[in-house]
């Protein structure tokens, strides 16, 4: 989830409330780009390419350069794992032994000698001459827009090179030129997943999968931060982001990369704050002239506080799953590096969740569009026709088709269901292919996953509740795998099927007990499966009939349901780390 073109968190935002202006006077609402556009650029950060036979290249040795590298390694790279030493290590020497040129190789060494050079001086920003390292990275920048004009997504140093050189923009406090670099470094990196999905191969299959990921991980982070401060065009990288999994972090976890990918996670419930909460198109944001509770109905403001709630809620679960390895302490009055950047991701929001009010209701012209086609007869009449299908329990055609789709349909057998015995209401009737599907829902409702349950899914599927959406194999999967990690035992005290359309609906009434805490909860809800047209679950949707219940089975259910569960949850990645899940899962409720 991105965050919206039409957000309110600038600092640009804040100077618009009329509180600001009461003290600060009227400033208009992109004053800080204003700024940063008319800042000087010195020639030696200048984005203008130069013919490959003038860029001058400076004195280098090993001598001189082998201290800047660890630099890099030791102070940049832990934050942005982009590089990998022993990768980059075999360049480094070539380009010691051959000299300096002009291609990417040479490039990518020297923008990370700027980034070693510039991570250990004395940050003087109010000195526009304050420029670490440029003499490094002037010949550096020129290959990389020269290269980037005329190659088209074949080497992966070239987006490395270019997300590189956005970070050294940024250690000189230059948001405009690290948007820019990022933004080319994002649509040359895209090229890769596109094309692995154009031939319909997993990037995950491939060798060299890793240094892609996280490089596609670490320019989404980039530019959210930027857009969450200045309102500036996106690459797309987002549209990649919500089909690719986590960066590995090592076996045994690398500390580094665990708090990276805590960055990772929390970045991305950042942006869905950014979507709920402050997206000046939605119901849930204020005019840009508005105050807290200025027109605000009594029913927008319990909505909107609702909503708020349960996002700080997520933000303390994020902090929660945090492996013990990498959670600091927040009295700490000197943490590292490392530690202060988890303890600041969330912080923005802690005093800002509260402040929120709503926009405008929807523009006439699209109510009048929307009441026109609601009450066209042609719309009535189909609305009825579903309405007595699901009555009587008619199947839908879909599932009519999904019925006679051969003899090699999964079974209760086959896939290894344990709710066979599937209630149906008076005047429903399944077909033996639903039936299967409802069977293994209700499997993943008593907290009995397997991978072979999970086939039944489609990859790009959708698991729904009252406080999370998880969309994707590896969202969906780590939910329904953490329940029986945070709940032992579950237990489904009844279920009816109420209707054998698409969706398939029925009632769930279970039972769960929080791990460590003998206090059982019961909790009821209407559940609907929706299934595409090759017999697939595209979508399951729980709609709980009671508010979310206080104290240690809410908090434990807040857990399962933060965005932030796929990163610390384990799913297995093949039938043999499922059957020892199973079998230690069974061992437990023996």
């Amino acid at each position: 989830m991105t965050i919206p073109v039409s957000h309110s968190t600038t600092t640009g935002s804040l100077l618009q409330s009329r509180s600001a202006k009461s003290l600060l006077g009227d400033y208009p609402s992109d004053l800080f780009s204003r700024v940063e556009t008319k800042r000087p650029l010195p020639s030696a950060l200048s984005l203008t390419p130069l013919p490959l036979g003038q860029i001058r290249f400076p004195d280098f040795s090993d001598e001189t350069a082998a201290p800047l590298v660890d630099n890099y390694f030791y102070l940049v790279s832990p934050q942005q794992p982009i590089l990998n030493r022993d990768d980059f290590e075999p360049i480094y020497q070539e380009v010691c032994s051959e000299g300096l040129r002009a291609n990417l190789r040479s490039s990518l060494v020297l923008v990370v000698l700027a980034l070693g050079k510039a991570a250990v001086a004395t940050p003087d920003l109010r000195n526009e001459a304050w420029l670490p390292g440029v003499e490094l990275f002037t010949p550096a920048l020129q290959v990389l827009l020269k290269a980037w004009f005329d190659e088209f997504g074949d080497d992966i140093l070239l987006p490395q090179g270019l997300y590189l050189a956005a970070l050294y923009y940024s250690y000189l406090s230059r948001p405009l030129q690290t948007w820019r670099l990022v933004h080319m470094a994002s649509t040359s990196i895209q090229h890769f997943p596109i094309r692995h999905r154009s031939m319909q191969q997993l990037l995950e299959e491939t060798v060299e999968h890793q240094p892609v990921t996280r490089l596609c991980w670490a320019a989404f982070i980039l530019e959210c931060d930027i857009a969450a401060e200045h309102h500036l065009p996106r690459s797309g990288i987002d549209q990649v982001i919500e089909n690719l999994s986590f960066p590995r972090v090592g076996n045994p976890p690398e500390p580094e990369l665990l708090y990276w990918l805590a960055n990772i996670s929390a970045r991305r419930l950042l942006n869905r704050i950014h979507h709920v909460m402050y997206d000046t198109a939605t119901s849930f944001t204020t005019r840009p002239t508005g105050d807290v509770g200025e027109d605000v109905s009594s029913k927008q403001s319990t909505s909107l506080f609702t909503v708020a709630t349960e996002l700080s809620h997520q933000l303390g679960a994020w902090f929660e799953l945090l492996p013990a390895a990498i959670k600091p302490d927040l009295n700490n009055p000197d943490p590292s590096v490392d530690e202060a950047i988890v303890m600041l991701r969330p912080d923005p929001f802690a005093p800002l969740l509260p402040n929120i009010t709503p926009a405008a209701l929807m523009h006439s012209t699209a109510r009048h569009i929307a009441k026109q086609v609601a009450t066209h007869p042609e719309t009535k009449s189909f609305a009825k026709s579903i309405q007595r299908n699901m009555a009587s329990g008619t199947p839908s055609e879909t599932a009519k088709a999904q019925a006679s789709s051969g003899s090699d349909a999964p079974s209760f057998e086959s896939i290894g269901v344990k709710n066979t015995d599937i209630v149906q209401k008076s005047g429903v009737s399944l077909s033996s292919q639903q039936k299967v599907l409802v069977g293994s829902v209700l499997d993943l409702f008593e907290g009995n996953p397997t991978l072979k349950h999970l086939s039944l899914w489609s990859k790009n599927a959708t698991f729904q509740d009252n406080i999370t959406v998880a969309t994707g194999f590896d969202k969906y999967a780590a939910q329904w795998y953490g329940l029986p990690a945070l709940f032992d035992p579950i237990r489904i005290q009844s279920h009816t099927v109420t209707s054998a359309g698409n969706p398939i609906e029925f009632q769930l009434k279970n039972s769960y007990t929080v791990k460590g805490i003998k206090s059982e909860q019961t909790m009821e809800s209407v559940v609907q499966i929706e299934v595409g047209d090759d017999g697939k679950i595209v979508k399951v949707n729980d709609k709980w009939n009671n508010d979310l219940p206080d104290g240690a089975f809410s908090q434990a259910l807040r857990k399962l349901n933060a965005v932030t569960v796929p990163a610390f949850v384990k799913v297995p990645k093949n039938a043999e780390e499922d059957a020892k899940l199973k079998a230690e899962r069974e061992k437990q409720n023996q």
